[in-house]
């Protein structure tokens, strides 16, 4: 599977808040997919609550598929491990500029390790492809 490219990197900016946030992305153009796993973990072992959020330009509209599911209007489909829910947020394309879009958000509880995974295709891909996706 060398179609792959990897990035792996965590962060400890809310260790105020007992929690360390790791992310990985495998990026495949030849499947036109990316692959997003968050992982949590509560180094405090008390209870948390995690969203992870994704913008899009003012343009794209975003419809519901399913209760883990986003189609957007550009052809692109986001699949979550978590339910999804699609909200009103706000983004700045130059500074001092606050422009009004969507985000789709997955929320998940925890008291020690927690696993977002998201998946965006971009091409006809089947669902084998996504399951296979989501296991790695």
């Amino acid at each position: 599977e060398g179609d792959w490219v990897v990035v792996d990197a965590y962060h400890d900016g809310y260790l105020r808040c007992g929690v360390i946030h790791r992310r990985s992305l495998l990026y495949s153009d030849k499947l036109g997919a990316l692959l997003v796993k968050d992982y949590l973990t509560a180094v405090d072992k008390k209870r948390h609550t995690a969203q992870v959020r994704f913008h899009y330009a003012p343009d794209i509209d975003l419809a519901r598929d399913g209760l883990k599911g986003i189609r957007l209007s550009n052809g692109c489909i986001v699949q979550s491990s978590e339910n999804v829910e699609i909200e009103l947020c706000i983004v700045s394309q130059k500074l001092g500029e606050r422009i009004q879009t969507k985000c789709s958000v997955s929320q998940i509880e925890f008291t020690q390790h927690a696993k977002i995974t998201t998946v965006f295709l971009w091409k006809k891909t089947t669902k084998d492809i996504i399951d296979k996706m989501k296991e790695m």
